[in-house]
Formats: C-alpha cells, sequence, structure tokens
C-alpha cells in the first residue's frame, strides 16, 4: 500500500464539549502536491479543493458526532478551514495547517487529529436609570428577530444583566419594553446586530 494521509476532525462546543454536526469545512491544497510514485504528476495545484469519497468542492460537513473523517490523501500539505458554522455560535476563522508531508521513512499512514471547539454566541442586556447607570428591576421586556418578528425571549429585568446565548451572527434584533417599571417611561425599541466576534 502506497503511503497516504489521514486527517480526523472533532466539532465540539466550547462549555459543553457537546459534539456538533452540520459544521462545513472546506479543505485545500496549501502547495502544490504531487504523486509519489515516481512519475511526480501534479494532483493538487495550490490552493485548489482536496475532495475525496462523496466531498464536492472540498467541503466536508462533521457528522452527528461531531467529525469528519478523510482518508487516503496523496501526501504534501493542506489547509483546513470552517466556512459555515452552526447558527448561534461564533465562527471560527482560523485556518489549520496541517502537514501530511512524506518523511522518508517507511510510515504508511501519515495522520493529523484537530479537536476544534466553538463557543455561542453570548448578549448581556441591562436596564438601568439613565441618571444613576444602577440597574433597575421589574421593567417587562421582549426580545424579537426583527426580520420574522418572532419572539426569542421575554423576562422581567432584575438586579443582573440578563444574559442570552445563541443569537445569530449578522441577524438584527429588536429589543422592546413591554411593561416599565414604576415611575419610569417606556423605553423606545432598540435594534442591534450580533458581529461575527459574537
Amino acid at each position: 500500500i502506497a503511503p497516504h494521509g489521514e486527517i480526523h476532525v472533532q466539532k465540539r462546543d466550547r462549555d459543553t464539549l457537546e459534539d456538533l454536526s452540520g459544521v462545513t469545512f472546506q479543505l485545500t491544497a496549501k502547495e502544490d502536491i504531487y504523486s509519489l510514485d515516481g512519475r511526480n504528476t501534479l494532483l493538487y495545484k495550490k490552493g485548489e479543493a482536496v475532495s475525496m469519497d462523496i466531498s464536492e468542492n472540498g467541503y466536508y460537513v462533521t457528522n452527528e458526532l461531531g467529525e469528519i473523517h478523510i482518508s487516503g490523501l496523496p501526501l504534501g500539505k493542506y489547509e483546513l478551514k470552517e466556512v459555515q458554522e452552526l447558527e448561534g455560535y461564533v465562527k471560527n476563522n482560523k485556518v489549520y495547517d496541517i502537514d501530511l508531508s512524506y518523511d522518508h521513512t517507511d510510515k504508511i499512514i501519515y495522520s493529523k487529529e484537530l479537536d476544534i471547539l466553538n463557543k455561542k454566541t453570548a448578549t448581556e442586556i441591562s436596564k438601568v436609570d439613565a441618571t444613576t447607570g444602577k440597574e433597575i428591576e421589574g421593567a417587562k421586556l421582549t426580545l424579537k428577530d426583527k426580520e420574522a418578528g418572532e419572539v426569542v425571549e421575554s423576562w422581567t429585568s432584575g438586579k443582573e444583566p440578563h444574559r442570552i446565548e445563541g443569537l445569530t451572527v449578522s441577524k438584527t434584533y429588536v429589543l422592546h419594553e413591554d411593561l416599565a417599571p414604576a415611575g419610569y417611561n417606556v423605553a423606545s425599541d432598540i435594534e442591534f446586530t450580533i458581529s461575527d466576534t459574537g
């Protein structure tokens, strides 16, 4: 059997360590990759997408266990990057360098394992007094998805800021006050968009 490369990716939630399925990665050649059979055939040009098995355009999606297994790769240097994150997660812009270069030993399988963690977006909403800057309790607040108009969450303000995890990056939300605390006017709606830093 000719020497070949394998890549194993494990994708998990950074905080819960839950497996994340449905995350898309793309594999490309970091340099020109040639066959090792003495013919020196150019297999992949630098920057070209590398597809094995059922992959198209070098795209691979994590399975229900949060894994991607790519095997039978010609030896050489590759790059792997996340191209589509899960909704509610911060995109991981890191490019992973994968060196599966021939090292002139009699090794058959060259293997690279990556454990990649993603964090959910986190938004904190405070209801404060404009003059004192102190948290005000008792305001009834609703957060809606601006485009769909659906209610994401409703709560009553307390002593601490209200934390919401998993809002979608680049989506716009509207914060609406349904009921002001006693002695306060109802605040006007506030629109905000989740940035790609989460």
